[in-house]
């Protein structure tokens, strides 16, 4: 028999959502300090990455705020959840300001959030708040809709996609990245790790829903014996722990190729999708829409969606403009090297009084020996 949750449960939900989201965006600001830290020391100094205090912190952190976050899918819809995984570029904006002084302007940065948030409420206003548990054999049935088989079907086509893309610009290569010129495939070699993490991690997210309600209904039919006698709840379960190992690593790597302005959206955008759409047709949360409701989440949504991607341009921006700056300040103060310099010859400027006097000396030895001659 399948138990559903109403009332104010779902709160909770979204509560330990929003924690998991700011503790994700922690994570992933210690990784990315201690990668620039690391920079900083000398090359023969510099240590793998699982030696570095700060990053096995930030790791430690991601992946515990990851495990504590799939808490809220016991309390809350899938549905309901997705959009709020937006807020991780929003934590992750305020903690790069703390962490690596980087700007916020809030007549730009600050409207993009509000609007974030503003399309985030549309979409838990309608979204369907009920957390219905399914038996052993409800889910066998799911897994033969045409809702479910769409999803998975959309999902593979994806991720199978980013690879085949990855692997065909690696082979014009012989596998070295630094040998790319054109820019949309290096910018999309850079994507591609956001792009698979958060495809990963809304797979991760959908099947813990599924291991949860799983979990939910044995008890409930069975007992805690039920817990050792489903082998579908332990396939789903391997397949969980297989999709989060690969999650991490292409979310270190993901921090590591590239600029967080670039990795937090990307991964973050394709998660927020990937896991509505797991929601809606996974779990056929479509079918508890109102029309009205349907219309106000998927325009709450795109609003979300667009100021997100509209926030992460203006921080690329920001970063541009102050790089420029600073090479423009680093000119003045140096002022342009000399011609000699230009063609590799070292120059030494005479300027000192000291060295001056140094100078007649010699000339004045000069003149006197070839007086002498």
């Amino acid at each position: 028999m399948a138990v559903t949750w109403h009332g104010p449960v779902w709160v909770a939900g979204v509560v330990i959502y929003v924690l998991g989201t700011a503790f994700m965006a922690l994570g992933a600001n210690l990784q990315r300090y201690s990668f620039s830290k690391e920079k900083e020391r000398l090359l023969a100094e510099q240590r793998p990455k699982f030696n570095q205090p700060l990053f096995m912190l930030g790791f430690v952190t991601f992946a515990s705020a990851g495990v504590f976050l799939s808490l809220a899918l016991i309390f809350a819809s899938q549905t309901l959840l997705a959009p709020m995984i937006l807020f991780i570029f929003v934590f992750n904006a305020v903690f790069a300001r703390i962490f690596h002084a980087e700007q916020w302007h809030w007549h730009r940065d600050g409207v993009a959030t509000a609007l974030v948030m503003v399309g985030v409420l549309m979409c838990e206003m309608t979204a369907p708040t009920d957390n219905e548990s399914r038996t052993a054999k409800e889910f066998v049935d799911l897994y033969a809709t045409t809702s479910f088989i769409v999803f998975v079907a959309m999902w593979c086509s994806f991720t199978g996609g980013v690879l085949a893309t990855r692997r065909w610009i690696l082979n014009q290569v012989g596998g070295d990245v630094e040998k790319l010129t054109e820019r949309w495939k290096i910018s999309f070699m850079k994507m591609s790790y956001g792009a698979m993490a958060g495809a990963l991690g809304a797979m991760c997210i959908t099947l813990t829903k599924s291991v949860f309600e799983l979990i939910i209904s044995q008890v409930d039919n069975h007992g805690f014996v039920g817990l050792f006698t489903s082998p579908l709840l332990y396939t789903i379960g391997a397949i969980v722990v297989c999709c989060y190992v690969m999650q991490m690593k292409w979310t270190v790597d993901n921090l590591e190729a590239s600029s967080a302005l670039i990795a937090i959206p990307t991964q973050t955008v394709t998660e927020e999708i990937t896991a509505m759409f797991g929601g809606i047709l996974y779990f056929q949360d479509y079918t508890k829409f109102s029309i009205v409701g349907g219309v106000v989440f998927g325009v709450g949504n795109l609003l979300a969606v667009s100021s997100l991607v509209v926030l992460a341009y203006y921080q690329v921006q920001h970063k541009t403009e102050a790089e420029k700056e600073d090479e423009t300040s680093a000119f003045k103060l140096d002022g342009p090297a000399s011609p000699a310099s230009y063609d590799g010859i070292s120059t030494r400027s005479v300027s000192t009084d000291e060295e001056f006097c140094q100078l007649d000396i010699h000339g004045a030895s000069d003149s006197e020996s070839f007086g002498k001659k």
